[in-house]
Parts: structure tokens; sequence; C-alpha cells
């Protein structure tokens, strides 16, 4: 049985429907009823309702587990604490393997989520129980919207090198790594075709559709006045997200796609395609 947490977010709900696809038994840890309503709706029945801290809930969902797929809460301030108690508890009911979803280059030490997360995967490491890391970098974004506007914008340069990902591909990953004995202690980077600034990603878009797609940089104070802040959990997000936007205009964030395309056997889903794809071209 496979434990998947944060299972009702958008890379959870699509690493389940691949799990379940492949005939893998998989245990889904969602925080909300909500969530829960939400698997129920696309054939997920064993479904366990908890928060990440809680050792209550925690220790029900490890029961009968034998391998992983953890997915920390996005933008967290106490997400190496939940990284040390998912491991604490790999280790106390002896899973074979734990996946670890990290993120592309976690050793930026001015983003703080990618930091938290290398702190968690050493401790995984350490604890002596047998995982497998995966690194994905920023995923590929339905086209549908800056086809109706007319418009590709963001918050960061439009022409800083961005390697982006097809989440169907991570997803096929997921199935392998954990279908298959060869993964053990590997850390693979996930990273979809050649870096693509916004504005040639918007260029590929205008390719397909036959239509001009505008690229606009979103001023970054528009965007973090409407961040929430109103608890301590939403100020740390918050601010965790207005650093990754600066460091991205400043630096981009990029990686090589030749080890996604071993692990799946093929070429990585590069841009274009997934953008025909998504429109069904």
């Amino acid at each position: 049985m496979i434990l998947v947490t944060s299972a009702s977010g958008h890379v959870g709900t699509a690493i389940v429907a691949a799990l379940i696809q492949a005939g893998l038994p998989v245990r889904a840890f969602v925080h909300s009823e909500q969530g829960k309503a939400q698997l129920n709706a696309v054939g997920v029945q064993d479904i366990v309702v908890g928060d990440l801290l809680d050792p209550i809930s925690l220790g029900a969902a490890f029961q009968g587990i034998t391998q992983v797929f953890h997915i920390g809460p996005p933008e967290h301030p106490r997400e190496l604490a939940i990284g040390q108690a998912m491991t604490d508890l790999a280790q106390e009911h002896g899973v074979s393997q734990f996946v670890y979803f990290s993120v592309l280059q976690p050793f930026i030490s001015s983003l703080r989520h990618h930091w938290n997360k290398l702190l968690t995967q050493e401790y995984l490491v350490d604890s002596g129980v047998p995982y497998t890391v995966l690194h994905p970098t920023m995923f590929m974004q339905s086209p549908q919207r800056a086809i109706q506007s007319g418009v590709m914008a963001a918050p960061y340069s439009p022409d800083q090198p961005m390697s982006v990902v097809a989440l169907d591909d991570v997803a096929e990953v997921a199935v392998k790594v954990l279908s298959e004995k060869s993964h053990l202690r590997a850390s693979y980077d996930l990273v979809g075709g050649e870096p693509l600034s916004v504005r040639q990603m918007a260029e590929i878009v205008s390719k397909v559709v036959g239509k001009p797609i505008e690229v606009q940089q979103v001023v970054l104070e528009t965007v973090t006045a409407r961040m929430p802040r109103s608890t301590p959990v939403e100020a740390y997000g918050s601010d965790s997200l207005e650093r990754m936007f600066l460091y991205y205009s400043r630096h981009g964030l990029t990686g090589s796609a030749n080890v996604l395309g071993w692990v799946l056997g093929r070429p990585p889903t590069s841009y274009e395609a997934f953008v025909r794809k998504n429109l069904g071209h």
C-alpha cells in the first residue's frame, strides 16, 4: 500500500490518479472533507483526513503502509518538521521506500521553500530509510487563459530562462519509481526540454493557435498586495512566494532534461507538444 500525502492538491491528484490507473494500491492523506470528496469523485476509496502536524492522524495513515510518496505543503513554515515526522514514522513502520517530492535546485538558500526541502532531504538520507528523491521544476501551465485574453503574464522577468515540466511526465515517473526496484537511493531532476523564457513560451502558443500573444510582466507589488497575510502560515507563504518571484527575475530557474528522458525511456514532453495536447491539436 502506497501512502500519498497532500493527495487532493494539483500534484497529488495527478499522482494518485496515475498510481490507480497503473493498478497500484493507494491510500490518500488529505487535509479536509472537501479534499476527501474531491478524490472520492475520481474513484479513490482509501482516504485518511487529517493534519500533517498531527501525530495521531499520521500514525493512523501509516497502518499497513509499505511505501510513501510525500508531497509537503507548499511554502509552509513547518515543512521541515513535517518531513522529519514523516521520515520517523516511515522508519518506525519499516517502509520499503520513501519517495520525497522535492524541488529543482533545492540548495538555493535564498528560496526558503527550496532550502527547507534540502534539509528534509538530508534528514531522510541520514535516517537510513530507503529513499528516492524527485526534483521537479515548475509545471507547464495551460495556455487557455493566454489564448482567451491574448496576454501571457508573469510576476517576474519574461526574458529569464525557466525550465518547465509536464505534470503527466512527473506522474509517469512516480509510477515507475514506485513499481520498479531500481530507483532506491536515487535523486532525479525532472525537467522537460530546454529552458524557455515566458516570451518564448508565448511565441510557441502564438505559433500553435495562429494568434498573437502579448507578453506582460505584472508589477510584483500588485501581486504581493493581494497575497493573504492574516495568519503566520499565510504570511510565511506569501513572503516565500515574493522571494521566489524576485529570484526568478534575477536568475530564472533551469536544469537539464537528460535525467527525465532516461527515467521515462523517451524524450520528455516539450512545451510545444504540451500546448498542442492541451488544445487538442
